[in-house]
């Protein structure tokens, strides 16, 4: 597997703008799996067998892509209490925060995106959000300038679309956000689907990366491409940072070596006989995606970044030019040690 990804400790955590219609099943095989004429999906996430523990740096911050890193002036917070004019007020977020605290910061700073420049039409704020000079990789063009235009064009085209963020991560200096975007967002089988990954610099998103797919109609697990519906019972799910960082280099190994080298062993001992499927051409269990494997279908799977918050471990993988290809989240239940439940946007 990428030994650099390995290697790297935590990796830790851009916005969509476009309401287009994603990649269908076929895409994914010519990226995943060698051009076949059926889908292939990357199904959940592994749970890992027991390995030595390992010590999260105090500083868990990385990027993986050559690209320039800005240094910008600190940025404020966006606080949900509004002034008296009606708008978001900006505050000040304490810079010599803990890595903890740092990752919870650019949460808040990334979910104004949605509540307040989307939802709320607050495009205003975007100058407290982005860098000036901040990278896109995605349609939309570099710099503050391109932001400001591309919100204002998603906001005139979709005046009566709502986004749901339906998961988030905040990782390091990374935060990624999993987000439906419909006039109907009370039905999940409806719009479109999303991730977005952005990465920090001092209270900033310097650079973003982005994913969409169409979120409408039945998938073939019946499951909408969002839900949450792995049962826990009486177990607990992950909350030790510390396994976070296993799990993540469980999933990656997983991907990369059952995908691209066909390991039915690994592929076995890392899935729930009955995990839970989102992806729109893949049903429920291990089986149909198993038998993909097997007949060699699958390929050309290489992680330039894992994030991991709880129990869920989002992978990226992305395309020559730099632009995000398919994003994967995949839930690990340490109780048993199994993928149990999988989304993904391409």
């Amino acid at each position: 597997m990428n030994q650099t990804l390995l290697n790297r400790g935590r990796i830790k955590g851009l916005l969509s703008l476009f309401n287009g219609v994603g990649l269908v099943g076929a895409v994914f095989i010519l990226s995943a799996c060698g051009g076949s004429d059926k889908p292939s999906v990357p199904t959940g996430s592994i749970s890992p067998s027991p390995v030595a523990t390992v010590v999260a740096s105090p500083s868990p911050q990385a990027s993986v892509l050559p690209s320039p890193s800005p240094s910008p002036s600190p940025s404020p917070l966006v606080s949900s209490s509004p002034s008296a004019s009606g708008a978001p007020v900006a505050v000040q977020p304490d810079l010599n925060c803990s890595a903890l605290e740092c990752e919870n910061n650019n949460k808040q700073i990334v979910e104004q995106v949605y509540e307040h420049v989307i939802n709320g039409h607050f495009t205003e704020l975007l100058d407290d959000i982005f860098a000036v000079n901040v990278i896109d990789r995605s349609p939309v063009a570099n710099g503050l300038q391109a932001q400001r235009d591309a919100y204002e064009l998603l906001l005139l085209d979709n005046p009566d679309k709502t986004a749901t963020i339906k998961h988030i991560v905040a990782d390091g200096d990374y935060v990624a956000v999993h987000w439906h975007y419909s006039t109907a967002p009370s039905d999940e089988k409806t719009g479109n689907a999303y991730v977005d990954l952005y990465r920090l610099d001092n209270g900033l998103v310097v650079e973003r990366w982005s994913v969409s797919q169409n979120s409408s109609g039945e998938t073939e697990s019946r499951n909408s491409m969002f839900s949450d519906l792995y049962d826990y019972g009486s177990n607990l799910a992950n909350s030790d940072i510390e396994i976070e960082e296993q799990n993540k280099i469980f999933v990656v190994e997983f991907y990369e070596n059952t995908f691209n080298n066909h390991d039915l062993e690994l592929f076995d001992a890392s899935i729930s006989l009955d995990y839970i499927q989102h992806n729109r051409g893949i049903g429920n269990g291990s089986a149909e995606l198993r038998g993909w494997i097997a007949d060699g279908r699958t390929g050309g799977i290489d992680v330039f970044l894992a994030l991991a918050e709880g129990d869920i471990v989002w992978t990226f993988r992305r395309q020559p030019n730099g632009s995000l290809l398919v994003a994967d989240l995949w839930r690990v239940d340490n109780n048993i040690n199994r993928i149990v439940e999988h989304w993904d946007v391409f």
